[in-house]
């Protein structure tokens, strides 16, 4: 299980095709990355995802609902 989980989430921390299915699959609300990851640049700028708070090292991402 924990080499699954560990695969998936590489999937969606380095961007590998069809990490958002994998965000949305696991009905993922909230997201705490590095400040300045691949991940932060790309949810900085999706229209479904808005940062709710951004500290010295890292940036917490939560999807929109509408």
């Amino acid at each position: 299980m924990y080499g699954q989980f560990m695969g998936r989430y590489m999937q969606v921390a380095l961007l590998r095709p069809g990490w958002r299915e994998v965000l949305d699959e696991h009905e993922v609300g909230v997201v705490l990355v590095e400040r300045e990851s691949p991940l932060a640049v790309v949810l900085g700028d999706d229209p479904g995802w808005r940062e709710a708070y951004a500290g010295p090292v890292e940036r917490l991402f939560a999807r929109r609902d509408d």
